[in-house]
């Protein structure tokens, strides 16, 4: 990129999992460039963000390649904005110069607070006690735990925005037709598959009336728990199928047509269990039988 080219910091700002990272992998595979990535979080340590360009440093030493990209992804979930802030605007890391090959990216969530009548079901964090004595955290009425943005680096940052439908559709698409390869299917019900997880997403981010209430992550996660469901499934349809065998119960079915029709149950069902899981189950109990699901659902 130029701003690359004209050693301008690049710092992308957009919701959680809605194509950064995805986005800088394919820039990089089609540079031909090596690319190093750093998921930060509120746990990483100042250690872990020194080693990664050390071995961005080998890397340039030990190979001959042009440039090393190192991403720093989510940079102000961490407490050490200071330190990244040094990185991405005077290239040094405690006052020593970056290698001239090492060019930095970076990517953060935005700032904002959540609204007040959000409901979040599951364990949040309130305090250590009650009263006064409890440990008020501020970030809990944050969208993301994420810290203020210096303002040093606010001039760098490019609004990365949020995925268009028909631009998400081709992102789940393509993030289908890879995680269900094995499965052998045919394309009509892959992208049938997509759609269902794009409608899932919509009426999250619908009913919660927010566009982060959903990301790539939560289809990520969702690919993730089908495979599994199916997986589980068919195991136990091969345990019952095979009871039923010695029993003599299936001696005139065909098996072909019988490990069809297993093949289409188990898959309806693992799709039903994940878009459950991740979608459905997020929602408080009061409202799963609201009106607003049950008309979009049926």
């Amino acid at each position: 990129p130029a701003a690359v080219r004209c050693g301008i910091p690049v710092v992308l700002m957009g919701e959680c999992g809605c194509g950064k990272t995805m986005l800088i992998r394919y820039l990089c595979r089609w540079l031909g460039v090596t690319l190093l990535v750093l998921d930060i979080n509120g746990g990483t340590r100042e250690k872990e963000i020194v080693d990664i360009f050390r071995k961005a440093d080998k890397a340039l030493k030990a190979h001959d390649v042009g440039d090393v990209y190192v991403f720093l992804d989510e940079i102000n979930t961490c407490k050490h904005m200071g330190l990244i802030t040094e990185i991405m605007i005077h290239r040094s890391i405690h006052g020593t110069p970056l290698r001239d090959g090492i060019q930095v990216l970076g990517a953060l969530n935005p700032y904002r607070f959540r609204d007040a009548a959000d409901d979040t079901p599951g364990l949040v964090f309130q305090g250590a006690g009650k009263g006064k004595a409890g440990a008020f955290d501020p970030m809990t009425r944050l969208v993301y735990r994420v810290h203020p943005i210096p303002q040093s680096l606010r001039d760098f940052i490019f609004d990365f925005g949020s995925l268009s439908r028909a631009t998400e559709r081709l992102y789940i698409q393509s993030m289908t037709a890879a995680q269900l390869a094995r499965l052998k299917l045919e394309k009509d019900v892959t992208d049938f598959i997509a759609d269902l997880i794009l409608e899932a997403q919509c009426y999250v981010r619908a009913v919660v009336n927010d566009v982060s209430a959903t990301s790539l992550r939560d289809v990520n996660r969702c690919l993730g728990l089908l495979k599994w469901f199916h997986k589980y499934v068919k195991s136990s349809q091969k345990t019952k199928a095979s009871k039923s065998a010695r029993k003599g119960k299936d001696a005139k079915a065909s098996p072909a047509a019988a490990a069809a029709a297993a093949q289409g149950s188990n898959l309806e069902t693992a799709t039903v269990l994940a878009l459950a899981f991740v979608y459905y189950y997020r929602r408080s109990e009061e409202r799963r039988v609201g009106k607003e699901c049950r008309s979009r659902w049926s």
